[in-house]
């Protein structure tokens, strides 16, 4: 990711094709028990994951973290009809491959003004 991932960010886009990719190699899913078909990893290991996904890229990194939204309530305060109810679709590639296509239009006035828009110079996040 990283030899790239400047263009990425120029471009606040990334192929979305990676994150269907990261969720067959469980980067979607690692923190979902595995009893409901996801890693089980530990919070450390999960930590340890971001950091290196961030040190590649931080914007994709944020992306692939952001697919754990939902699953974290469900963790906490779930019921267990509701665990096993949403946790195994949460954990499929199919579920990380459609939240990675469901951008969202958001309309032009309601949009924040780009970095080139507010004249400041375009950072890279990776």
């Amino acid at each position: 990711m990283r030899p790239i991932a400047r263009e990425w960010d120029e471009r606040e886009d990334f192929p979305p094709e990676l994150l269907a990719q990261a969720a067959r190699l469980g980067l979607t899913s690692h923190a979902i028990p595995a009893e409901y078909g996801g890693g089980g990893v530990s919070a450390v290991t999960s930590a340890l994951v971001a950091e290196e996904l961030s040190w590649g890229c931080a914007g994709l990194a944020a992306s692939i973290g952001a697919t754990m939204f939902p699953v974290r309530p469900l963790l906490s305060a779930g019921s267990e009809e509701q665990k096993r109810r949403w946790l195994p679709r949460l954990a499929s590639e199919t579920a990380a491959s459609l939240r990675s296509r469901s951008r969202s239009p958001v309309p032009a006035r309601m949009s924040p003004p780009s970095r080139r828009a507010r004249g400041a110079r375009a950072m890279s996040t990776c």
